[in-house]
């Protein structure tokens, strides 16, 4: 496919519940849209090399979502400079990495906010532009539109909760994806 035009990076704790499913719903919309950007995950305290957890498996099974070669990731400066656009799933997510890396401000939002926000365009976010420039324009002006302290709007983690409470979060998380992505009626 080339150099990805846009690099999104979903960040949670552990890189094992929260990331891993938007990760993952974010790259099935991409790739039915047929569009040139990459998707990655990463946890602010995670263990890198392990596998999801297994309530998160389960569930990435059910959308057909091939999982078995994906391993947890730390995130680190490489990982933060390297993306455009950064999802995290709380506030306090966010905070850990505004804190660690302050450059990332400008290119980071909780997950749901960022979805209401693109909700309001017809085409979410494939609706910005095609091009690097003109998305991360559109992304500027997001942010600086958006409030960054909305913490009734955090993604809950599952950790040690029961698998309803995955369940839970996997329908908030593709509610919130199809918001940022909408794809055509029928696509599945």
């Amino acid at each position: 496919m080339g150099t990805p035009v846009l690099r999104i990076l979903a960040v949670c704790t552990a890189n094992q519940c929260r990331s891993p499913l938007v990760e993952f719903a974010l790259q099935r919309r991409i790739d039915a849209l047929e569009l040139p950007w990459s998707v990655g995950s990463a946890g602010t305290q995670a263990r890198p090399g392990l596998l999801p957890h297994p309530s998160t498996r389960r569930l990435l099974s059910r959308h057909g979502s091939q999982w078995s070669e994906w391993t947890s990731s730390r995130l680190d400066a490489e990982l933060v400079d390297s993306a455009d656009l950064i999802l995290t799933a709380s506030l306090d997510n966010r905070n850990q990495l505004i804190r660690a890396w302050p450059e990332a401000a400008a290119k980071s939002f909780t997950l749901i906010p960022f979805a209401l926000h693109c909700s309001e365009h017809p085409a979410g976010l494939a609706g910005a532009g095609s091009d690097h420039r003109t998305l991360t324009s559109w992304l500027r002006e997001a942010r600086e539109r958006l409030p960054a302290t909305q913490v009734d709007k955090d993604l809950p983690d599952p950790m040690g909760r029961s698998s309803r409470t995955f369940r839970q979060v996997d329908v908030m998380v593709e509610m919130a994806v199809s918001q940022i992505l909408p794809v055509p009626w029928g696509w599945w």
